[in-house]
């Protein structure tokens, strides 16, 4: 992991937003892989160069052609040439969505080069911090479970 992979606190900050991402893929019904252990993960680090060769691609559930992408970039501050790189990487894997983990901060400039790029190629992109992603805020026991309504669940809820 680009000079992360000696500095243990680095590590596990990466492990706690990939695990939390994994959750958050089954959370939102994709088929992600199973959430790899410290253990493996650490090993998986030590034989690629760096964070952004660990992407993970995952399938809907219930339609396989609708994917999404997540992506690691490997820098501190993403500026719009990270975000090229990231909508491209998301096209070529054929996804339909594409989530972006940041170690810090977005520049403005980037941060508007990804609204150009969703609203000019009807894609959805996002991004979160990954101190953001470091608990799982949704699997808190004082978190009622979230679960998407029917238009009939909709409706009669609207009704009231």
């Amino acid at each position: 992991m680009n000079n992360d992979n000696t500095d243990p606190e680095a590590f596990t900050k990466f492990y706690r937003a990939r695990k939390t991402v994994l959750e958050m893929l089954v959370d939102r019904e994709y088929s992600a892989s199973k959430i790899e252990s410290e253990e493996d993960l650490e090993e998986k680090l030590r034989s690629v160069p760096s964070r952004s060769d660990l992407p993970i691609l995952a399938n809907k559930q219930n339609d396989p052609t609708e994917k999404i992408f997540v992506y690691w970039p490997d820098t501190l501050k993403v500026g719009q040439e990270h975000i090229n790189s990231f909508f491209q990487k998301t096209q070529d894997a054929m996804a339909q969505r594409g989530i972006m983990v940041i170690m810090k901060d977005i520049t403005s400039f980037a941060a508007r080069e990804l609204i150009k790029l969703m609203n000019l190629h009807n894609i959805t992109l996002e991004y979160f911090k990954e101190d953001q992603l470091l608990v799982n805020i949704t699997h808190h026991e004082l978190v009622p479970h979230h679960k998407l309504l029917t238009e009939e669940e909709k409706q009669k809820l609207l009704d009231r």
